[in-house]
């Protein structure tokens, strides 16, 4: 019987891999989600510079270096960590310099550590045009047909909406949302809804899935 509904499920979602539209695909999503998120982290590593030569002006120029990003959850340890490795001693964000510490060190070392391990969460708004495009072929072509063969249907008049509601999902304890708590099905049974969730591409977890850019100086 297994064999069956497997054997089953791959005739009926023959049509259900994710569609590309031309010039579209999945890894440009991905390069331009890289650049805005690589631009936000050069952007923000020159106004940290500016702001401590205002502050400073004679603190040294700083050279940035990125590790890896850091799930919001661990960045205050992180951060910390790191700072107190710097000055070689105890950090407190935000404290002020100790004898024999020039006073921007403390701050130096803080600035340092925010960009060689910055926090990255799936709600920062990283997508551009070229998202927009991939999403809108997805909810058009690929996903009404994987429905479709279940007997459902899929119909979506306009899909910027639905392009918002998933670039704007929010986080829940079990991760982001799928695309089935955005889109209304109609006329499938609770089996075959079972079986559609998990052979159809879902679009907002393809790009909740892409790699995170390994940002290079």
């Amino acid at each position: 019987m297994r064999a069956l509904l497997g054997a089953a499920l791959v005739i009926a979602c023959g049509g259900c891999s994710s569609v590309e539209p031309p010039s579209v695909s999945l890894e440009l999503v991905a390069a331009e989600r890289a650049e805005r998120l690589v631009g936000l982290w050069f952007d923000s590593a020159q106004a940290t510079q500016r702001d401590l030569r205002e502050q400073w002006p004679d603190s040294p120029p700083l050279q940035f270096e990125f590790t890896e990003w850091v799930e919001p959850s661990d960045y205050r340890a992180r951060l910390l960590a790191c700072a107190s490795e710097r000055l070689g001693r105890p950090a407190e964000l935000g404290g002020e310099a100790i004898a024999g510490e020039d006073p921007w060190e403390p701050a130096v070392a803080e600035a340092l550590c925010r960009h060689e391990f910055p926090p990255f969460s799936s709600e920062f708004s990283l997508g551009g045009p070229i998202e927009a495009r991939w999403l809108d072929a997805q909810l058009t072509t690929a996903l009404p047909a994987c429905v479709r063969a279940f007997g459902g249907r899929l119909d979506i008049a306009d899909t910027r909406p639905i392009i918002d509601a998933i670039r704007d999902r929010p986080s829940s304890s079990e991760g982001r949302r799928d695309i089935w708590s955005i889109i209304a099905v109609t006329g499938v049974t609770a089996l075959d809804r079972a079986a559609m969730r998990v052979a159809c591409p879902d679009p907002a977890l393809a790009i909740d899935q892409l790699p995170l850019p390994v940002i290079d100086r």
